[in-house]
């Protein structure tokens, strides 16, 4: 699939979700700690469901592919765009988020 095909395609699901799809039951293995925590918030009251933060997790991992595939799109065109690694740390300090 090329790299705008699956971009459409992404970005078609995740508009579709904004705007209320429909659901359809599948089978999740989640490691026990995650998934008993997220248990606990649910019961807690703190998050809907498991479903519901599942389908949170999922939409901001899509989210981010999308972005990832348009700034390569981006980079590809404008390479001198693209922000050294020094640029990003700095950001990101200035944030106040701490990189690996």
């Amino acid at each position: 699939m090329a790299d705008d095909e699956l971009l459409r395609t992404l970005e078609d699901a995740f508009e579709s979700v904004q705007h209320g799809a429909q659901t359809r039951p599948v089978s999740v293995t989640l490691p026990t700690p995650l998934a008993d925590a997220f248990r606990a918030l649910a019961d807690a009251g703190v998050v809907d469901s498991v479903s519901e933060a599942t389908t949170r997790a999922l939409l901001d991992t899509l989210q981010s592919q999308i972005i990832g595939l348009r700034l390569d799109a981006l980079y590809a065109e404008e390479p001198d765009a693209r922000p050294d690694e020094e640029a990003i740390a700095a950001l990101a300090a200035r944030a106040g988020v701490q990189l690996p």
